[in-house]
């Protein structure tokens, strides 16, 4: 693991923390290291460590119980379906041209 996100896993707890403060007390800019922080709560969860996410009343990570971490489970899942659907569309895409989405989505043309 890296020292970084050693660091990290030393400022999360139970309650959640807002990415904006965590970018802070890690010596990161919160305008423009999102990404740096999103990589670290990665690898702290491939390591094994429970770091839910909210994104809702001002967002924010924490180390969460079984309930919490079962909810980013759902989150996450839910996420990869968006991701896939957006995968599977694009490799159907008509670079120079257009594409019907309805036959792509299995809807009927006849409506």
């Amino acid at each position: 693991m890296t020292y970084m996100a050693k660091i990290l896993l030393e400022h999360l707890n139970k309650r959640p923390q807002r990415a904006k403060n965590l970018l802070f007390m890690l010596g990161l800019d919160p305008r423009n290291d999102g990404p740096k922080l999103r990589a670290l709560v990665h690898e702290l969860r491939v390591n094994g460590y429970p770091v839910c996410a909210q994104t809702n009343n001002g967002g924010g990570y924490w180390l969460g119980s079984r309930q919490d971490v079962d909810k980013t489970i759902a989150d996450l899942k839910s996420r990869i379906a968006k991701l896939n659907d957006a995968v599977r569309i694009l490799e159907h895409c008509q670079v120079d041209g257009q594409m019907d989405v309805r036959v792509l989505r299995g809807e009927n043309d006849e409506d």
